[in-house]
């Protein structure tokens, strides 16, 4: 492992930020972290873009951090459709020397897109994407204050949101190919744990958030982000105004 600090947030790009706050606030008690607009960035340039700008809302629970990220023109002209995909968009870890993790990560059999490399940018500091082995992108950051400051401007935090009914934030759900393969990847380069193993699936820990990695068949042949999943009353199979899978699971029903 080089340079990983910390686990930084899971971000999810939605389409209309009002309906998705009032979502994962009022209905699975995620708190008010910080806000983060952005005017530019390597994937507007790319796109020759000049009045696009993502408005990035994070929130905050049970030591977990996501980000709702919303992708418009000012103008309100449309934009190009790869930022019409919504959904899960990527995991960031927070490191110390973003390029020498990221040469670490491709060591590990990931893929680092150099292209996107920024320094010094809105966020205050450096950032890097890429993927691992399975595509799943990932974001390294580092900001000047360390794997402590918010991304962003920080917002009062008002307190639990919620009405109970999600008793607290699991693990994040992520389909792979090779068992063997994801977990060296996440664990050489990442900086994760294994906690349990099945023949399926592994529960890793990456600092104060837990992965699960499920092998991919043809029943659920799905990779990378697949669901948050939560720990309630009742089991149940959720997902967010966007159509994205929020799983909640009862408390005492194993995850692997």
């Amino acid at each position: 492992m080089v340079g990983v600090l910390a686990f930084s947030h899971i971000a999810i790009r939605v389409s209309d930020l009002d309906k998705s706050l009032a979502c994962y606030r009022d209905a699975f008690g995620f708190r008010d972290r910080s806000l983060l607009t952005v005017s530019d960035t390597p994937s507007f340039r790319e796109a020759g873009l000049d009045d696009a700008e993502m408005v990035a809302h994070f929130l905050h629970r049970d030591g977990t951090v996501i980000e709702l990220q919303v992708v418009r023109s000012r103008s309100g002209q449309p934009l190009p459709p790869q930022f019409d995909e919504l959904g899960y968009h990527h995991l960031a870890f927070r490191v110390d020397g973003v390029e020498d993790t990221a040469r670490a990560m491709a060591d590990a059999g990931g893929e680092v897109d150099w292209a996107t490399y920024t320094s010094n940018d809105g966020v205050g500091g450096s950032a890097i994407f890429g993927a691992d082995p399975d595509g799943q992108r990932l974001e390294l950051l580092q900001l000047r204050e360390g794997p402590k400051q918010p991304v962003g401007d920080a917002l009062v935090d008002r307190g639990p949101c919620g009405d109970g009914t999600v008793t607290a934030f699991d693990h994040v759900a992520l389909g792979v190919r090779d068992l063997a393969r994801a977990e060296l990847f996440y664990t050489s380069s990442l900086g994760a744990t294994v906690e349990t193993r099945e023949p399926d699936a592994t529960m890793m820990r990456v600092f104060d958030t837990k992965l699960l990695l499920q092998l991919a068949s043809p029943e659920s042949p799905a990779l990378g982000i697949r669901s948050l999943v939560f720990r309630g009353a009742i089991t149940e199979h959720l997902t967010d105004p966007d159509g994205i899978a929020l799983d909640v699971l009862a408390l005492g029903e194993p995850t692997v």
